[in-house]
């Protein structure tokens, strides 16, 4: 009997606990009738940051928020009031990357039909994104974002998603009270730290490609013009580099032939003498 009990007292326990439990998280996380609950998610990715922003509104501030949706009262959210909507929202957010405050920019909306938000099930979803530059260095990195739009009565919460790419390493978040504002550690690590780090080792190579093709075609142009010289007889090789600098002992050889042929009072340069004769 004692055993038995012992058995149903390790079972009870356990299951206060877990209703327990569920009767203090109920309150505090559940979607309440007078509120508007926003939910941002931060994504990090290579080349940007990704902002996705849901709004759901209780059943009591749906009239607040539909009001400032359909601002025509047609009954309709067109794609215009929309897209006004979710610049508004976002027009209230801030965004910052290493203490840099970038602009956000609305890459896409979706609003539920106006019964289903007026029931209270229904949620506006507003995503921005912007594209830091200074991420693709390697090393640790914050980004901190801020969800400021309040028409009242809102309830917030902030998380970062799991980034896809794995050189992207989140190593912890911080939240104010109101979780309306969001700091996100995270390092970048491989390919993305090699890439920045190689970028002005690859100019530097350009450069010094280029240097090398100039020499290059310098060293060709001068042999072309140092075959096609020749020396005069009585220049020494002692007085070589000074007769270089006399321009006038370097001859072209085809004008070398024309004179040493006229000196010789033969046959005219460039002629051939008859066959079995003899040179003059």
């Amino acid at each position: 009997m004692f055993l038995r009990r012992a058995g149903v007292r390790r079972v009870i326990v356990p299951l206060m606990a877990i209703v327990g439990a569920a009767s203090w998280i109920t309150p505090s996380f559940a979607h309440r009738l007078d509120e508007l609950f926003q939910a941002a998610r931060v994504s990090i990715q290579a080349d940007r940051v990704v902002v996705d922003l849901d709004l759901t509104p209780g059943i009591q501030v749906a009239p607040r928020l539909i009001a400032v949706l359909d601002t025509d009262r047609n009954g309709v959210i067109s794609a215009a009031e929309g897209l006004d909507f979710a610049r508004t929202v976002i027009r209230e957010s801030a965004l910052s990357v290493d203490g840099t405050v970038l602009p956000l920019g609305v890459t896409g909306h979706e609003e539920s039909a106006l019964a289903v938000l007026r029931g209270g099930a229904g949620v506006v979803h507003v995503q921005a994104q912007s594209s830091p530059h200074s991420m693709t260095a390697g090393g640790a990195h914050v980004v901190r974002y801020r969800n400021g739009f309040d028409p009242g009565l809102s309830l917030y919460a902030a998380n970062a998603t799991l980034p896809a790419d794995e050189h992207i390493v989140i190593r912890g978040q911080e939240r104010d009270q109101d979780q309306r504002e969001l700091a996100i550690h995270f390092d970048v690590r491989g390919r993305f730290a090699a890439g920045a780090i190689g970028r002005p080792a690859l100019l530097m190579g350009i450069v010094t490609a280029l240097l090398l093709i100039r020499r290059w075609h310098r060293y060709r142009v001068t042999s072309a013009v140092g075959s096609a010289m020749t020396v005069l007889p009585g220049v020494s090789a002692d007085g070589l580099s000074a007769a270089a600098d006399r321009k006038w002992w370097f001859v072209p050889a085809r004008t070398r032939c024309r004179d040493n042929g006229a000196a010789h009072g033969g046959a005219a340069a460039g002629t051939t003498p008859p066959r079995g004769g003899a040179l003059g």
